[in-house]
């Protein structure tokens, strides 16, 4: 109301009605915004503060953690380094047990043939041109309850011809041992006859049971090697006449058709399979009359309950 003009209700005289100072002034629209300013910056430079003061709290707590993290860290290298070589002994015996398995499946396999057909399978098949059809692995197939993959085997065929080919990638676990180095490497056999004269697969054909007049559970039917060039098909095995280097020696020996020493893949020695079934251990450094011996299936040779190799 203050500044209004009006006739007095006393006198009738047109009167103003006066302005008080209390009335607060206005502040300027520009003055307002500029404390608004102000206002937000002094916010913000003690959001800033705070932002900076946090981080340096959990400074020592960071350090301890780390600190914790490290001695942590450091103690299980320390605690893999002392285990380390127990762990490595518990895989190799594991696989030392598995690879002695598929020995025993493989000479009870060979003993089956023999029984079923008077003598042991020859480690190959011929034509009449004399060109190799069939490895030993392939002949036992039934008797490993590989029927069907026995069945898909061309025998008119040589073993690398194009149909049997195709038949490589489809190598049995049997023949595969679990010690091998690269898992991938699934087309080619590690067990091998040991073939030549005086053994029990001579050139003029391979023994009956019977021819093994040294007893089996002293004569070597099957061993295992270091293989990764023979496909599992392929006619090969170890001409005892060519073994060169020592059991589980290094460098394994090996030719263009395959390995030519026993071991290579277990550490201090070989597995093989006797006569009997009975999977063994033949450990590096064992004597050369007693590994011939062993390989002799009526050579007569002398061996003491020591000397016979054990799982």
């Amino acid at each position: 109301m203050a500044g209004q003009k009006g006739p007095c209700a006393n006198c009738g005289k047109v009167i103003t009605i006066p302005r008080h100072s209390s009335v607060e002034t206005e502040v300027p629209p520009t003055q307002a915004s500029e404390g608004a300013v102000v206002g937000e910056q002094s916010a913000a430079s003690e959001r800033a503060v705070r932002a900076a003061v946090l981080p340096v709290r959990w400074v020592p707590l960071l350090l301890k953690a780390a600190g914790l993290l490290a001695g942590v860290t450091v103690l299980s290298l320390v605690a893999l380094s002392l285990l380390w070589p127990v762990l490595s002994q518990v895989r190799g015996n594991r696989h030392r047990a598995l690879c002695m398995t598929n020995l025993q499946r493989i000479a009870s396999a060979l003993n089956a043939y023999a029984a079923e057909y008077g003598t042991y399978p020859p480690p190959v098949t011929y034509d009449a041109q004399g060109q190799p059809m069939c490895s030993w692995r392939v002949l036992i197939l039934p008797q490993l309850g590989e029927t069907a993959l026995y069945q898909r085997y061309r025998f008119d065929q040589a073993w690398d011809s194009v149909e049997n080919a195709q038949l490589f990638a489809s190598c049995p676990a049997v023949y595969i041992s679990p010690a091998r180095d690269d898992p991938r490497l699934s087309n080619e056999a590690n067990y091998v006859l040991l073939t030549g004269s005086g053994t029990l697969f001579p050139p003029e054909g391979p023994l009956a049971p019977s021819g093994v007049l040294d007893g089996p559970s002293q004569t070597l039917l099957v061993a295992e090697v270091k293989n990764s060039i023979a496909e599992w098909s392929k006619p090969w095995d170890i001409d005892t006449r060519k073994m060169t280097a020592a059991i589980g020696g290094s460098p394994i020996g090996s030719t263009a058709s395959g390995p030519t020493s026993l071991g290579g893949n277990h550490q201090g020695g070989a597995t093989a399979a006797m006569a009997d079934g009975q999977a063994v251990w033949l450990p590096a450094g064992l004597a050369p009359e007693i590994l011939n011996a062993l390989i002799s299936p009526a050579g007569g040779e002398p061996l003491t309950p020591a000397e016979i190799p054990r799982p």
